[in-house]
């Protein structure tokens, strides 16, 4: 038979405040209506984490219209006065 003791253990009380390390803002890429809000203020988050979802159909609608320019543009001749 193999007799354990221990000491006693220690516990402290602290009160206090704690500050993030960093603080970052953040900004959106595209135009949109938050579908999905992920995180609150103060929530730990890790990098590359999605905060946001963007409801998808307004997405969608700004990137058809970017293209349909981009076409458009591809599409008339660019005449540039080179005096």
């Amino acid at each position: 038979m193999t007799l354990l003791t221990t000491t006693p253990s220690l516990a402290l009380e602290l009160i206090g405040q704690f500050q993030a390390k960093e603080h970052v803002n953040l900004v959106a890429q595209v135009h949109g209506v938050i579908e999905d809000l992920r995180a609150e203020s103060g929530d730990p988050v890790t990098r590359q984490a999605v905060l946001v979802r963007i409801h998808q159909q307004d997405f969608q609608l700004d990137l058809s219209k970017q293209q349909a320019n981009l076409a458009c543009a591809k599409a008339k001749p660019c005449w540039y006065d080179l005096r």
